[in-house]
């Protein structure tokens, strides 16, 4: 086990590479601050306490969603910005996947458990990708999955992409919240060449 001290550490480190001023460009630096402090904080234990359940290799990945919506909830409050749902659930889904391919933090709190459960952390780039997707199989018709900025994004919405996301993952046999390795390298690629000419 490693010691609490340097997970904690671990944990602040994961926090601040996850959520940087470019990630979230046009809510500025309170939010992402906000952001930063409660994801260091997070308590990954008292989750897995928190279900009641007496063996950790007991625990349901179908307690997450519950989580996931309480911790948004949680987040929200603390964020100095009005509309503050999707910006929250962005800061988490992208914790959590960061967290989960922590060697030390999934080792620790047993992360690899909720694999196929962690939310994409949905942006402009995966939306726009996974519309096309699912266009291409007949899964999207006209207008039903709407285009937003992350700060206009609600949970209904974000529930749509996310099972769009989940059929995806499943077709390249990959687990749901690790779908936006695959889509971001193109895009720094195509930004790479347009920096180089």
């Amino acid at each position: 086990m490693e010691g609490q001290n340097h997970l904690r550490e671990m944990q602040r480190y994961v926090a601040n590479v996850a959520i940087t001023p470019s990630t979230f460009r046009k809510l500025g630096a309170g939010f992402v601050e906000a952001a930063q402090e409660f994801l260091a904080s997070l308590n990954l234990q008292e989750f897995l306490a928190s279900l009641n359940l007496q063996q950790l290799a007991n625990l349901e990945p179908s307690d997450y969603p519950k989580w996931l919506e309480d911790q948004t909830r949680a987040l929200m409050a603390r964020v100095p910005i009005a509309e503050r749902w999707g910006p929250a659930r962005k800061s988490i889904n992208i914790f959590m996947v960061m967290a989960s391919l922590n060697q030390f933090l999934c080792d620790e709190y047993k992360l690899h458990r909720f694999e196929y459960v962690l939310e994409v952390p949905l942006d402009s780039t995966v939306t726009k990708k996974l519309r096309a997707w699912g266009k291409a199989r007949n899964r999207v018709r006209r207008g039903q999955f709407p285009t937003f900025s992350i700060k206009q994004l609600k949970k209904v919405d974000s529930d749509q992409y996310q099972e769009l996301a989940r059929a995806w993952a499943e077709e390249r046999g990959i687990p749901r919240g690790r779908i936006d390795i695959e889509l971001w390298e193109p895009q720094r690629r195509r930004e790479r060449e347009q920096l180089a000419s």
